[in-house]
């Protein structure tokens, strides 16, 4: 199960990004780095500069889309969970409400 969702979930990961990079400002260097780490497959080595693009733009759900994906990659359950959770917070699109939705019921079986 878990490698059927890795496998689903990469993908997904690479449409995150580049709406990611579309909602923020064009200078955002975190971001790029972070997005460029996660290309390389480097998940750990890139949450601190997502992290980073969080802290600049706390309001961003796509940011914490995706953060909950590469959590996800990491098996970092209870924290994808809580960044799934912040994206449906703080989102207002009816896509991304659905997406956080699944990701959640599926993080909390």
């Amino acid at each position: 199960m878990k490698r059927i969702t890795m496998i689903l979930l990469i993908p997904l990961l690479f449409n995150t990004f580049a709406a990611a990079q579309e909602s923020l400002k064009s200078d955002d260097t975190a971001l790029e780095k972070g997005i460029a780490l996660v290309n390389e497959e480097k998940y750990e080595e890139a949450l601190p500069f997502i992290n980073e693009a969080i802290s600049a733009d706390e309001e961003n759900a796509e940011l914490y889309r995706l953060l909950g994906q590469i959590l996800e990659m990491l098996d970092e359950t209870e924290e994808a969970i809580e960044a799934w959770t912040l994206c449906l917070t703080l989102t207002e699109d009816e896509e991304l409400e659905k997406e956080a939705k699944l990701h959640l019921e599926a993080l909390e079986e």
